[in-house]
């Protein structure tokens, strides 16, 4: 079966639970997963298990073997180990067959030949040459022959697990920070010095150009997890536009998250073509900029269409006067949680950056070698989301417990509230994970990438690195993955200097085709919905419309910029 109907299987099943069977949406994204799970042949599996993991080798005359892997126009040279041969036609069939690659060497000149000395597994000599064939780690292989074993219903279990580690801890501690800061008065606290320093006529404003500056080092949901107590906040106070305040938060930060680095997305894509950090960051903030001008027109249309409910605290709810709170606490206590992990998290990707592309720009005068590594480590381990996100959690129940008058039961009981929001918020997206999960194992990457063209030249190759990236995205949901997947589709084109424009105009054309129309595969689509009270209805009209205009902006900007600006 074709890996685009299994997908639309499973899609079809998602949609049929949530609007027509009412299934809570954690029900229907699993059954959509298992659908999928089950209906993706053991062949498709491991293609899409060994993609990128394999190299194809051809025995030549002088007994040297050479290396076919070409991944994103630069060779691809496997290094010495143990690797394991892999039958070409039926990647699900593993042969007994192992050979140990000695050394690699260069063999030509060519760009594309390389070749390395190839032995047995006991070191000896083949006996038998391998005309053709295609090879793979020996880990890789073990790895892939498990995944190739699970049941399906595992290989969801897998997908929903891997999703949690990356994001489980993280919406436990936002969902504490969150709480902590409406009841302890901090989110109150910034909310007003906003408006005494803005007025209310610019707090959305002000919103979208803090999420912006906190998007450009840190992933977007962690952004909105900083924010969005400040929204919640904001609507109580005013009575009104919630829906506006929330969605200034995505319209700051979701361009920034795919065109400015050092978010890993934009980073990557613009490693993989070649173009400088600077450029990319240059380039990028100008289009963000005038795709959030679009963003922000759609964000007030929208909010005159959508009336969402705003969201009641205990104290909202038995105290009118909130906002005359006489003990709250000082500004610099007050934003402390929020800006510690954009701080930490900010610092460990700069270090990460200046580090690869400047190895030596700190002054050995200043830093000795074990100094630098110290650094490293312990940036590392500020730097990291779970452990930022955690002490800026116990900063805010430290705050609570001075800037508060819950007695010890009522503490608990919020903070135990808060938990329990934050775990169904957390079962919904790491099911969204496993459906985005178990859709890359259909080996729909490799099926997209040979429908796309191969060829093109000037603002044609623009249009398909924007519209491949763009299918990309809505097929498996992660911007990220579609990013990078994309980017190894064109890059040969960029790498052979035949573009009439500079190559950042390739990498801006594919962050903005990762913020296509996201839906109920996408872990943000849950998390902006569920966090700030949406139905999945209002989401798709906010959230989705808004970051597939958003996209369509930055587009055309690019397309603008190349044109009449093309930094050649």
């Amino acid at each position: 079966m074709d890996s685009l109907v299994i997908i639309a299987l499973g899609i079809a099943t998602v949609i049929t639970g949530v609007m027509l069977i009412r299934l809570h949406a954690f029900l229907a994204l699993i059954a959509g997963a298992f659908v999928i799970a089950s209906l993706t042949p053991p062949d498709m599996l491991m293609k899409a298990i060994l993609a990128g993991k394999d190299f194809g080798i051809s025995y030549s005359s002088n007994n040297e073997y050479v290396a076919l892997g070409v991944e994103n126009g630069k060779i691809k040279l496997p290094k010495p180990g143990y690797y394991q041969i892999i039958d070409s036609d039926n990647l699900g069939k593993f042969p007994d067959d192992k050979i140990l690659i000695l050394k690699t060497f260069k063999k030509h000149t060519d760009y594309y030949s390389n070749s390395f000395e190839v032995r047995d597994i006991y070191n000896n000599p083949l006996s038998e040459p391998i005309k053709f064939g295609w090879v793979t780690s020996i880990e890789d292989s073990l790895a892939a022959e498990k995944v190739h074993s699970q049941l399906a219903i595992d290989r969801v279990a897998v997908g929903f697990g891997n999703t949690f580690t990356q994001i489980g801890i993280m919406i436990a501690m936002a969902a504490i920070l969150g709480q902590c800061m409406l009841l302890n008065g901090s989110a109150l606290k910034i909310v007003m010095t906003i408006r005494e320093t803005l007025g209310e006529r610019y707090t959305a404003l002000s919103f979208v150009a803090c999420s912006f500056i906190l998007a450009i080092p840190v992933y977007f949901d962690t952004v909105f997890y900083l924010m969005l107590p400040l929204a919640k906040a904001m609507a109580q106070q005013t009575k009104k536009d919630y829906l506006k305040y929330v969605i200034s938060i995505v319209v700051g930060g979701t361009l920034a998250h795919s065109l400015v680095p050092p978010t890993p997305g934009p980073l990557l894509v613009a490693e993989k073509l070649d173009v400088n950090i600077a450029t990319m960051f240059l380039m990028g903030s100008i289009v963000s900029i005038l795709g959030i001008i679009i963003g922000y027109f759609y964000m007030n249309f929208i909010n005159r269409l959508i009336v969402l409910p705003i969201p009641e605290t205990e104290e909202s709810s038995t105290d009118p006067g909130i906002i005359k709170r006489p003990i709250m606490p000082p500004i610099w206590l007050a934003i402390l949680p929020i800006l510690f992990p954009v701080f930490t998290i900010g610092m460990q990707a700069t270090w990460e950056v200046l580090l690869k592309q400047y190895p030596d720009f700190v002054p050995a005068l200043i830093m000795n070698y074990d100094y630098k590594s110290n650094l490293t480590s312990i940036l590392d381990f500020w730097g990291d989301k779970n452990i930022s996100l955690a002490t800026a959690a116990i900063i805010g129940m430290f705050t609570t417990y001075l800037y508060s008058s819950l007695t010890k039961k009522e503490y608990l009981n919020k903070m135990q509230e808060a938990l329990a929001d934050g775990g169904l918020i957390i079962l919904i997206t790491c099911a969204g994970g496993a459906l985005g999960e178990v859709i890359r194992q259909t080996d729909i990457v490799h099926r997209l990438s040979a429908m796309s063209p191969t060829s093109g030249s000037g603002m044609l190759l623009l249009w398909m690195a924007f519209l491949v990236t763009g299918v990309i995205r809505i097929a498996q949901g992660s911007a990220t993955v579609s990013m990078l997947t994309s980017v190894g589709i064109f890059a040969p084109l960029a790498s052979s200097g035949a573009l009439p424009y500079h190559s950042v105009y390739l990498a801006l054309a594919i962050g903005c085709g990762s913020k296509l129309m996201p839906w109920m595969n996408d872990s943000g689509f849950w998390l902006v919905g569920r966090m700030s009270g949406m139905t999945e209805a209002q989401t798709f009209k906010s959230f989705s419309i808004l970051l597939t205009i958003m996209g369509f902006a930055g587009f055309f900007a690019t397309l603008t910029l190349a044109s009449f600006y093309p930094l050649k």
